[in-house]
């Protein structure tokens, strides 16, 4: 491949910025054509070829996952776990906060990323009474919102500042 040049920690050659745009529309154009080859074949040179061309800075590999687990679908093949977790996951993680916005319910594998917790960390927090959610089928559902709220209400030691009610509480308390 002329112009080519290496990742910099070594590893697959990948087309400069400028060629990018042009290997695309090769990759895209011949995507559809699979010509004599098997479909799977055809998907697997294809997902090695959107690979080698590394089109984003990020997110390469579950583009081209996704990608791959298309061609199969559209030849008639059912989705592989690994691929159907891989695209799960990539829902969870990027796409549903993203769209979702600050109030609306999402599952918690969803709310937790983009933050320093984890799914089970917010359930914790829910059986605590101290993170808002309902309850959705399987799934337990909160917002940013109520996350929000959350840590605005938690004192450092990430237990809810009762403020007020602490006070009232120790104001009924007999002096000694």
């Amino acid at each position: 491949m002329s112009g080519s040049f290496t990742t910099p920690w070594g590893g697959l050659p990948v087309p400069p910025p400028p060629a990018v745009p042009a290997e695309i529309a090769d990759w895209s154009r011949s995507s559809g054509q699979p010509g004599d080859r098997h479909p799977v074949v055809h998907a697997a040179i294809h997902h090695a070829w959107f690979e080698r061309i590394h089109p984003f800075v990020d997110g390469n590999g579950r583009v081209g996952r996704l990608v791959l687990n298309f061609m199969l679908l559209q030849n008639g093949y059912p989705l592989a776990e690994v691929v159907a977790r891989s695209v799960h996951d990539t829902l969870n993680r990027f796409l549903i906060p993203n769209l979702a916005g600050d109030a609306k319910l999402i599952p918690l594998s969803s709310l937790a990323a983009g933050t320093s917790y984890s799914g089970a960390c917010l359930r914790t927090l829910i059986f605590d009474g101290r993170l808002r959610a309902i309850r959705g089928g399987n799934l337990w559902l909160s917002s940013r919102a109520w996350l929000d709220d959350y840590l605005i209400n938690r004192n450092t030691r990430g237990r809810r500042d009762l403020g007020t009610a602490t006070h009232k509480r120790r104001s009924k308390r007999r002096p000694r």
